[in-house]
């Protein structure tokens, strides 16, 4: 059968078997490559950094890598103690690797290491004095060469604190929930965090990290919005952003966005929602 249609187009159209050959030898090309590919070392190795039921801790989630100035990859996400939910004894934990990820120092819990804040008002999960600390976000700033860390604690309070030594130590967390209030002159907001993933650094040295927030019965993940929140000073201060993800339209509930500054010096939120649609949100 392929030697008649082949016959038809000659016949029909000398240029369209003109084409057709070509696509033979670039299907041949395409497989030869591939038999050689499978024969050929992996370029991708899997190694494994954070393992579920290790540790002491039931399942990492949310995770985020960032790769300093100096080439030293920072990978991060939520430690959940006890269980798989949102809710619950949750650390932030961190490795380093100075090898580009061949090998990793030991896993250490980053933030929140001081003053505890006990009970989630809503969501209980392992018991009274629980401590949510969710959605680590951090910022390489290729300026001053510092890393700083955003997170949140319990959904209802935002911090910031910084690293001057490649992730080896840490600043005490500042507050920063005060960045979150001018929001509430649209949405009364009950549930706030950050990222999840990693911030960036614009072209300009503002450091900009995509945020979520919630404005239903407190504790609940939506109705939500999405925005950003910035800083103009390499991290002493942040500001509330544009909201350019409104809980509007037929893509309802947008929340957890990735961040990324194009070659036109634009920036770009790809971002998730629950909406009927089931579609990803560009702005």
């Amino acid at each position: 059968m392929g030697g008649f249609w082949l016959r038809i187009l000659f016949l029909d159209d000398y240029k369209a078997m003109i084409r057709c050959i070509k696509l033979v030898i670039l299907t041949a090309s395409a497989l030869a490559f591939f038999l050689q590919s499978a024969n050929a070392q992996p370029m991708l190795e899997k190694n494994t950094v954070f393992a579920a039921n290790t540790e002491g801790i039931r399942s990492y989630r949310i995770p985020g890598i960032v790769v300093t100035a100096k080439g030293t990859v920072l990978a991060y996400c939520e430690a959940r103690k006890n269980n798989s939910s949102d809710w619950g004894e949750i650390e932030v934990h961190l490795r380093r690797s100075t090898d580009g990820g061949k090998t990793w120092e030991l896993q250490k819990k980053i933030a929140h290491t001081g003053v505890r804040f006990e009970g989630n008002p809503t969501k209980k999960k392992d018991g009274e004095t629980e401590q949510t600390v969710n959605n680590p976000v951090a910022i390489v700033n290729r300026q001053t060469g510092n890393i700083h860390m955003l997170y949140c604690i319990n959904y209802s309070r935002c911090f910031s604190m910084r690293s001057n030594d490649d992730g080896i130590t840490w600043s005490k967390p500042v507050d920063i929930t005060a960045t979150f209030e001018p929001f509430r002159m649209k949405y009364n907001w009950n549930v706030i965090a950050t990222g999840p993933g990693h911030g960036i650094q614009l072209k300009s040295g503002r450091l900009v990290v995509p945020i979520w927030l919630a404005y239903g019965k407190p504790g609940e993940h939506k109705p939500s919005a999405s925005a950003t929140i910035y800083s103009d000073d390499n991290g002493k201060t942040w500001k509330a952003g544009e909201m350019p993800l409104p809980n509007e339209g037929e893509m309802g509930n947008p929340n957890e966005t990735m961040i990324t500054e194009l070659s036109d010096g634009s920036v770009m939120l790809v971002n998730r929602n629950v909406s009927k649609a089931n579609r990803k949100l560009i702005t």
